[in-house]
């Protein structure tokens, strides 16, 4: 006998989120398959609004595009929807900023690491990414105070040099920031 494994897409995980049971979780599919993330902790939190706020600092003012933070949801396909930690979408494409997504491929994405979804992070959402198309993708982790990031170059991505602990933007016209400005954790 078979056994037909359902995948899901979008309008199930709305239906998912929607239950008081995940009300303080992060929903992902990808490829169809559910991935449910605890709440992050505070030096999570804290790096993602220490990025964010230098990313607004260059973008809000030349108007270059938006920026949004977790929980935003990105939809590739119906089936393949996660929530980067950063997202950045250029204002030429503003197109694919819908009511409740973004509902196609981000220009940048972000991800802090933390130990619940440190592996997905590094590998089904690097592929993820890759495949769809991201034209460079930042992998921050805190517990090592390192930023690696990848650009896409015919399709795949390579990674970019780090140099004088500052991580630049190849996609964000005069984006960086320093390690230790990124990392600045008060506890």
């Amino acid at each position: 006998m078979a056994v037909t494994v359902k995948r899901l897409t979008y309008d199930d995980l709305v239906a998912l989120q929607n239950l008081p049971e995940h009300e303080h979780n992060r929903l992902e599919i990808i490829g169809g398959e559910l991935f449910v993330s605890p709440a992050p902790v505070l030096s999570h939190q804290r790096v993602i609004t220490n990025v964010q706020y230098a990313l607004e600092q260059v973008v809000r003012p030349q108007r270059l595009g938006v920026v949004f933070a977790a929980p935003t949801a990105v939809r590739f396909s119906p089936e393949d929807v996660v929530e980067p930690d950063i997202v950045y979408v250029r204002r030429d494409r503003h197109g694919i900023l819908g009511h409740r997504v973004v509902d196609g491929t981000p220009d940048l994405v972000m991800e802090v690491l933390s130990p619940a979804t440190k592996r997905r992070d590094l590998n089904e959402k690097r592929r993820l990414y890759e495949q769809f198309g991201v034209l460079e993708y930042w992998i921050i982790d805190v517990s090592r105070r390192e930023v690696t990031i990848y650009a896409l170059h015919d399709g795949r991505y390579t990674t970019v040099p780090i140099t004088d602990a500052v991580a630049r933007s190849g996609v964000v016209p005069d984006f960086a920031i320093a390690l230790d400005d990124l990392f600045d954790l008060p506890f």
